[in-house]
């Protein structure tokens, strides 16, 4: 589901981009290591790119549901709950043009400021198993901007980070079923 989502976000992206910079490509924006930026020997297909690049991920524990009972028609299935995910996408522009990178960025915040939340209401070419994309706007101060791009380590590009919320995770494999409970009784024992 990580890679579903983040291939969607970069298709969005690419064509909001498309119609803002009039280009007749929808090849701009890429999913790529943001480490290997400016390193052609690495990854040479990152070069003068927008990199949406997966940098942490974390579990959102207020969405966790503790129900392990699915109903079924036949009965009563256990499985582990669903595992919902908050998803760190920093979104940068690799791009040999600094204010081309400038101009890049300006209008990925304005996508992500028109359009933040994805459903399947509003993007039919959402993925059937991602419900919804939340997708909300996370600022860091100084040292925390230095602290992620030394842990990359790469050098500062022009770039914003994103939280994208409610990805969930689900293996479909019944742990046990059982059948539906259809007579109560009492049982009289007798000494």
């Amino acid at each position: 589901m990580i890679h579903s989502a983040l291939l969607f976000l970069q298709d969005e992206l690419n064509r909001y981009l498309s119609l803002k910079l009039s280009l007749n490509t929808l090849s701009l924006v890429t999913l790529g290591n943001v480490a290997y930026a400016g390193d052609s020997t690495k990854d040479d297909t990152i070069g003068d790119k927008v990199l949406i690049s997966l940098v942490n991920i974390e579990e959102d524990r207020i969405s966790k549901s503790h129900e392990n009972a699915v109903r079924t028609p036949n009965g009563v299935s256990y499985r582990n709950p669903k595992i919902h995910l908050n998803l760190y996408v920093l979104i940068s522009a690799n791009r040999n043009d600094y204010l081309e990178a400038l101009k890049n960025i300006s209008f990925v915040v304005q996508f992500f400021q028109y359009r933040n939340v994805f459903d399947h209401a509003n993007n039919p070419d959402l993925p059937i198993k991602l419900e919804k994309l939340i997708c909300d706007l996370c600022t860091f101060n100084f040292e925390q901007s230095n602290q992620l791009w030394s842990m990359l380590g790469g050098k500062y590009i022009p770039s914003v980070l994103y939280k994208v919320r409610l990805v969930h995770i689900e293996e479909e494999i019944d742990e046990m079923v059982g059948a539906y409970i259809t007579k109560v009784g009492i049982n009289n024992l007798e000494n």
